[in-house]
């Protein structure tokens, strides 16, 4: 069984944060409305998209409403928006449950058995938190009420049962008990950290409220070899240095299993924390042909040499090359085309992964 996966939120849609000003908003819509113009060859599905996010936002009733109950009551109008809200208010909050997921997982897609535990209205009692609406304690009668000065009388709760009727003795007069779900989640393949799947009417239950949703929160723990930075993907790998100056081929192992022969470009020397681009071999973008980019960082390693060594250096390089080319196996591996980075795409590499930008 798969939830339903939610699209953007309209803030999102148009670039902004909630915090935006109208006329931020108008401004981000103008521009965006422009890129994509269909008359000017733009996208449009997200033309469309984007003037839906504006007509609610726009409006301060219903950005209010949307900020408040999400899409379905910001779309509305009118008794049917009124309606909208009204079944929201009566209506059980919606239960969390994140799972932790392998960086795999999200690159391959995949399904999940997820257990989790929801209140469900008590079978014994149906809700009532009694055995019988009829029977009440017998204490009650002489305990529940008091006399007070000036012929005043006041109730106060029974001593013996605290609510003046005979608890079911399943719920303990909670109306509601827990039981335990299994559920089949499916992971599509390039869906974001923290992305939220929605199965409506699985969640908590309450009496004479409708049953909330259960959202499944998926986390992801990272690949021992790969990092994810939106949709890309980050690779260390450690040269010597007769590799970082006389060229380097290796092998690296994509997490669907495919084999990438890495190999340098005709006299190409490897600076230390330089990076590599291998174009469309990232993360696989969420319900899209398409994928991010692979970058590859290279660490340097130096050898500790003696005198003598050094004087016999080139040498001694030449062999590292000729050992390390020998040692790749290269059956089943493809030959993706390697980008060396200018300095100021590194630089804006470097400080995009420092959350600097």
């Amino acid at each position: 069984m798969s939830g339903r996966a939610p699209t953007k939120s309209y803030y999102e849609i148009l670039g902004m944060s909630k915090a935006a000003s109208d006329a931020e908003l108008e401004r981000a819509y103008m521009a965006a409305a422009m890129n994509n113009d269909p008359d000017r060859g733009g996208d449009r599905e997200q033309f469309e998209e984007l003037a839906r996010a504006y007509e609610v936002l726009r409006d301060p009733i219903k950005r209010g409403n949307y900020d408040k109950y999400g899409e379905v009551a910001g779309s509305g109008s009118g008794a049917e928006m009124q309606n909208k809200v009204a079944e929201m208010q009566n209506k059980v909050a919606e239960s969390i449950h994140p799972i932790m997921l392998l960086l795999d997982d999200f690159y391959k897609g995949t399904t999940k058995k997820v257990s989790y535990r929801r209140n469900v209205i008590c079978s014994k009692c149906s809700g009532e938190g009694s055995i019988s609406k009829s029977v009440v304690c017998t204490s009650c009668c002489k305990d529940i009420s008091k006399k007070e000065k000036f012929g005043r009388s006041t109730n106060r709760p029974c001593r013996a049962c605290s609510i003046g009727i005979i608890q079911c003795d399943q719920c303990k007069g909670t109306k509601v008990v827990k039981e335990r779900k299994l559920l089949q989640v499916t992971i599509e393949r390039g869906i974001k950290n923290f992305h939220r799947i929605i199965f409506p009417s699985k969640g908590d239950e309450e009496p004479g409220m409708i049953t909330g949703d259960l959202i499944i929160v998926v986390e992801e723990t990272r690949n021992s070899k790969f990092m994810r930075k939106g949709d890309d993907l980050f690779y260390d790998h450690t040269l010597t240095l007769g590799e970082s100056l006389c060229g380097y081929k290796f092998i690296v192992t994509h997490m669907d299993g495919r084999k990438l022969l890495i190999e340098s470009g005709a006299r190409e020397i490897v600076k230390p924390d330089s990076y590599r681009k291998i174009k469309k071999e990232g993360m696989p973008l969420h319900r899209s042909p398409g994928k991010g980019n692979l970058f590859i960082k290279f660490t340097v390693k130096y050898p500790n040499l003696t005198s003598y060594q050094r004087g016999i250096l080139l040498a001694v390089l030449q062999t590292e090359k000729n050992s390390s080319e020998a040692a790749v196996d290269e059956s089943g591996a493809s030959r993706p085309a390697v980008f060396a980075m200018t300095s100021d795409e590194e630089l804006k590499l470097k400080l995009s992964l420092m959350n600097i930008i």
